[in-house]
Parts: C-alpha cells; sequence; structure tokens
C-alpha cells in the first residue's frame, strides 16, 4: 500500500492540481446553493430554517480551505521538483567537442 501511495504522489503534481479543482468546485456548487437558499427566503418568501444556510455556508468554507490547501500543495510540489535538479532539458547527442557549431545549425547561409 506504501509504494502504492509513493507511486501516486511521488512523481506528479497531479493530486495536488486535483485538490485545488476540487475545492473549486466544492466552494462553487456551495456558493451557488447559498444564493438559492437567500433567493427562495427573500423573493419567494419560503421560509428557511437555518439547514440550509448553515450546510451551504459549511461547504463553501470547506470549498475555499481546500482551494488553499491546494495552492499551497501546488507550491510545495514545484519546490519539491526543483530541489531535485533535473534539467530542463535532455541534449539527444552531441555534436562536436571542440565548441563548433556545425554547419547545418549556424544562422549564416
Amino acid at each position: 500500500m506504501n509504494f502504492a501511495i509513493g507511486f501516486l504522489l511521488g512523481f506528479s503534481t497531479k493530486p495536488l492540481r486535483l485538490i485545488s479543482v476540487l475545492g473549486f468546485v466544492v466552494g462553487g456548487v456551495s456558493f451557488a446553493y447559498l444564493i438559492v437558499v437567500l433567493v427562495r427566503a427573500v423573493f419567494v418568501g419560503i421560509p428557511v430554517a437555518g439547514w440550509p444556510t448553515l450546510v451551504s455556508l459549511v461547504t463553501f468554507l470547506s470549498g475555499v480551505q481546500l482551494l488553499a490547501l491546494g495552492t499551497i500543495g501546488e507550491y510545495v510540489g514545484r519546490i519539491f521538483l526543483e530541489s531535485k535538479r533535473r534539467p530542463l532539458y535532455i541534449v539527444e547527442e552531441i555534436i562536436g567537442q571542440s565548441g563548433d557549431i556545425p554547419a547545418h545549425f549556424s544562422s549564416s547561409s
């Protein structure tokens, strides 16, 4: 089980991004539900007993927390990838050891 978790989390920042997206979705849906509850209470006249308002506020704040956690996780993930000191690119082959630029790579034709 530890190897599976390490495989999922050790080589990618996608789970961190998924947490950010999940937080954004939860926050957005709960905010929309809060608007619906308020519109029903103000314009339609349906009395709100407190339960829908409380649930929408708690889920909205949970979504905000998930979004913040995902954002912090993105930063930590980028720091982790940078700390590996891997090259930004990989050279396929080395052409000429003297530092001369081959003719087919030079800009003067």
